[in-house]
């Protein structure tokens, strides 16, 4: 009996280090299939990974408890499976790592076999890096800023972009990825290291003795001294000139170019997924989506006139007349979405045509609509001339005016169609979790 429990208790004690081991050997084999793809950022309440691979379009993948983000959006199953193919398994089983097994992951350790016992290896730096002046640096994700600036303190290393709207940008530590400011300014202090481009539209780049940067610092500027004008970005309005005659033409369509990207660029920035799948729908079917879209215009107008009446005549309805101006709010928003997905096409066409990288959504935007606009643009100019180029100008405004509601139809029909066929996946998924 004694050396029956004397066994039993062996057998007991041996079981959970068994157990810790084989964990740990599970942890260490992921963590080496996660490395060979991904780059291990750790973060408050999870896990990033950054692909290694730089032509992939995914910034960050970011795991936690039971969800998986990418870039910001929450994805299911399904979805993840179809954008990251065999890799998908391995992430979905990271998400139901717990506290333990998370640390465990993001710190790895080799346990030392009992006959050969030898030192636990140093600990490795996850979170920290060192600034020139030796201050230590704790890592921390992308930040993204609406309507306000973003300080990046010299102790803080930003795994990821910095992106201010509305607002300027300050950097005195780290920045892995680019450094944008949309109407507003860049400041680097004499320790900031940005990794990537440094771009400020509608405002300045300020580079302190001692900054480094690797990528390229562009300024986007809004003043236009050959026509006599100038403003402060999107709030100032031009008065020194005739509003009828050629040159505040030009610059009317130059303002409303500017303001076309800006939008652009946000909706980009916001949902850049629902754009991305609609400029799918548009570089497949754009005959189809032109139509669609123009059948839905020759529609709206009748139907909006329908049930408004039909809500004015019956006493219930008459409360639903207050969501008239957000219904028409909702088509401009489609509109503004659609157009920038026809963008973003047009605008990768283009920079595939002038040899630039397609690795830059923004730019791509931009392009887009200034291949778009470009022949109003031209029928300016030629405005501005005057003499027998007043009718060649007729001509191109007319063509130009054509191309554009062309590009404003595509987009809108490919975006209401998108918007369909994503709702009607929905009513048809049984569920919306992870292993959809």
């Amino acid at each position: 009996m004694i050396v029956l429990m004397m066994v039993l208790a062996l057998i007991t004690a041996g079981a959970p280090i068994d157990g810790a081991q084989q964990r740990n050997s599970d942890t260490a084999t992921m963590r080496s299939r996660i490395d060979a793809r991904y780059e291990v950022i750790p973060l408050r309440e999870g896990i990033g990974l950054r692909p290694k691979d730089r032509a992939s379009r995914i910034r960050m993948i970011e795991v936690t408890d039971g969800s998986i983000a990418i870039d910001g959006n929450t994805v299911s199953g399904r979805e993840l499976r179809d954008r990251l193919g065999a890799d998908a398994d391995a992430i979905i089983s990271l998400s139901y790592y717990d506290a333990e097994q998370r640390r465990a992951f993001l710190n790895p350790t080799v346990e030392p076999p009992p006959e050969q016992p030898r030192e636990p290896p140093a600990p490795r730096p996850a979170e920290s890096s060192s600034s020139p002046s030796g201050v230590e640096r704790r890592r921390v994700g992308e930040r993204v800023h609406v309507f306000g600036g973003v300080t990046v303190p010299r102790d803080e290393s930003v795994a990821g972009q910095v992106v201010a709207v509305f607002g300027s940008v300050r950097v005195d530590g780290h920045v892995s990825d680019q450094v944008v400011a949309v109407l507003g300014s860049v400041s680097l202090g004499p320790e900031a290291q940005v990794d990537g481009d440094v771009v400020a539209v509608g405002g300045r780049v300020i580079v302190a003795d001692g900054a480094r940067v690797k990528g390229d610092i562009r300024e986007v500027s809004f003043r236009s001294p050959e026509m006599g004008v100038s403003w402060s970005p999107l709030w100032a309005v031009p008065f020194s000139f005739n509003p009828f005659d050629g040159t505040a033409r030009l610059v009317g369509t130059a303002f409303r170019l500017f303001l076309l990207g800006l939008f652009g660029c946000l909706v980009l920035l916001l949902v850049r997924q629902p754009v991305e799948r609609i400029s799918q729908r548009v570089s497949s079917e754009p005959v189809k989506m032109a139509l669609i879209g123009l059948l839905a215009q020759l529609l709206f107008f009748p139907l909006l006139f329908l049930t408004t009446v039909i809500l004015a005549v019956s006493i219930i309805g008459i409360p639903l007349l207050l969501l008239i101006p957000f219904v028409i709010l909702t088509m401009l928003l489609v509109f503004l979405g659609g157009f920038t997905a026809v963008a973003y096409v047009v605008g990768g066409w283009g920079a595939a045509r002038a040899g630039i990288a397609d690795d830059q959504p923004f730019l791509r935007v931009w392009i887009g609509v200034l291949i778009v606009l470009a022949p109003l643009l031209l029928a300016r100019f030629f405005g501005i001339v005057g003499g027998p180029f007043r009718l060649g100008a007729f001509a191109v405004a007319s063509a130009a005016f054509m191309i554009e509601y062309v590009a404003w139809t595509t987009g809108f029909g490919a975006a209401l169609t998108t918007g369909f066929e994503r709702w009607r996946e929905r009513r048809a998924t049984p569920g919306n979790g992870i292993i959809g």
